[in-house]
């Protein structure tokens, strides 16, 4: 009897390693495991050009990777054995305005599969060329309080449903000065004063100084100082110069944060008039009566509290603009005509201001104006004349003569608090010009608004002198209203909700 029950022990024991051996091999190595991506490329798009590599966080040994969905087109290929994603010779072709967001499913296979969503972001949004830092209002689209990183004050139509795709300035990264070149404020350089550091360093033939101006003479690149411990402003007087990572807040209306008769490239600045009860001379950013061609632009800078205008150009130029292109891109541009109060409403100054005057001197020649990828925020008290308060007409584009090629306002971000006032979000007249003109996929809260791209009630109206916008039928796609996602079209008078 022993010697049975020894040989069934026996039995039993090889049986149950035999059971074991058998679920081993039928359950092989688990399924890779695939995490979520978001991958953001830059222009230009070429062929064999990165995007990101796809990740595997278990389970990763001898996995084959490949595009399942959302890459009908081909716009994008993956390395079978590593999982870096590129761009294709498709991708070129198809990719050709970087405004778009692409979906695509990535699968690792090592026998079982597994997949996730890799997001590859083709915005030329500005995210890419972003300094660091924290940026302005990072709940700027979710927070209603202003405790936690959006409007001061609070925005009571916050949270917002619909919001854009692409990455936003002063939201999912920082504009101003570029704080992976200089952490805190105390690393920038002191100018010293009446200019004696600046004019040391830069030499006295191409900075000077006076009356609280520090004026750039010849085309040299200003970068790192901070002109805000005397409360200096800049003027550039020649072509060519480039400011960027100063500080310039100039709290005093007697001169302008930056002025320039000429082209210039700001980048990375904090450029401010410096309260929000009326102070900051005309325009913080002031180039107006320019009279030399090339290239303005101004990009991932930090633009607040005008007197009048944020940012202003041609204003009265009679002598013309000849061959001026203008790149206004990347920036946070917030509460401009500071001055209304206190003025007792003489002073409606604009985010932007493009305004020349209507002489027969204007046989001039535009190329290029591009506005996208800005931030325009109103939230400073709309008060009552002779007190304190901001009234701002928004975007206001009004060459009266001459020739634009291109005039593109989009992907644009804009919101006026409760209490503020934005007359209309945009303004465009070019009375007497041929040009070509997008308003594509601007994102506005409109609730407090008059109304947008047109006249104070309605989109692209004629205006008062008879003129209509425009000569040729502008581009209108994708502007949609933030808090309820209704698309704005022609003609849409307010109210908007």
């Amino acid at each position: 009897m022993k010697k049975y029950l020894f040989l069934f022990f026996i039995l039993l024991i090889a049986g149950g390693w035999i059971g074991r051996g058998t679920l081993t091999v039928t359950s092989g190595i688990g399924a890779p495991v695939v995490s979520a991506s978001t991958f953001t490329i830059s222009s230009p798009v070429t062929n064999g050009g990165p995007v990101g590599t796809a990740i595997c966080t278990a389970n990763c040994s001898s996995v084959v990777w490949s595009i399942t969905a959302g890459n009908s087109a081909g716009n994008f290929a993956i390395n079978s054995s590593t999982g870096a994603i590129t761009t294709t010779a498709n991708g070129v072709t198809n990719i050709v305005d970087l405004q778009d967001l692409f979906s695509l499913t990535v699968q690792a296979s090592n026998g079982n599969v597994g997949s996730n969503t890799v997001a590859v972001n083709a915005y030329l949004d500005g995210s890419v060329g972003a300094g660091g830092g924290t940026a302005q209002y990072p709940g700027l689209f979710t927070d209603s309080t202003g405790s936690s990183g959006g409007i001061p004050g609070g925005n009571a139509n916050a949270p917002y449903g619909t919001i854009p795709v692409w990455k936003v300035a002063g939201v999912n990264y920082a504009v101003g000065i570029d704080r992976n070149v200089y952490p805190t404020d105390g690393n920038l350089k002191d100018p010293g004063v009446n200019g004696a550091n600046i004019i040391a360093t830069l030499g006295s033939g191409n900075v000077s100084y006076s009356s609280g101006v520090v004026s750039i003479n010849s085309a040299i690149t200003v970068d790192g100082y901070d002109f805000s411990l005397y409360g200096y402003g800049v003027s550039v007087t020649v072509a060519g110069a480039t400011l960027t990572n100063d500080k310039i807040i100039t709290n005093t209306s007697s001169y302008d944060p930056i002025n320039s008769n000429h082209a210039v490239t700001i980048k990375n600045c904090w450029i401010d008039g410096g309260t929000t009860t009326g102070i900051g001379g005309h325009g913080v950013l002031n180039l107006g009566n320019i009279t030399t061609g090339g290239t303005i632009t101004v990009e991932y800078s930090w633009i607040r509290n005008g007197w009048a205008e944020s940012f202003q150009i041609g204003n009265n130029d009679t002598t013309g603009v000849h061959g001026l292109t203008v790149l206004l891109r990347y920036n946070v541009i917030e509460n401009a005509a500071n001055g209304w109060g206190p003025t007792s409403g003489s002073v409606h100054g604009d985010w932007i201001q493009w305004a020349v005057n209507n002489s027969s001197a204007y046989s001039t020649s535009w190329p290029s104006i591009d506005v996208e990828y800005n931030t325009w925020l109103q939230w400073v008290s709309a008060g009552s004349a002779g007190s304190t308060g901001a009234r701002t007409q928004g975007l206001t584009f009004a060459p009266a003569a001459g020739t634009i090629g291109t005039f593109q306002l989009s992907y644009n971000t804009g919101i006026n608090t409760s209490g503020a006032l934005v007359s209309f979000f945009s303004t465009a007249r070019p009375a007497d010009v041929s040009i070509s003109q997008s308003f594509n996929y601007n994102y506005f809260d409109f609730t407090y608004s008059a109304g947008l791209l047109g006249s104070a009630v309605t989109w692209l109206n004629s205006f008062s002198d008879g003129n209509p916008c425009c000569n040729t039928s502008p581009t209108i796609t994708g502007n949609l209203d933030m808090v309820n996602g209704s698309a704005m079209t022609l003609n849409r008078a307010p109210p908007y909700h």
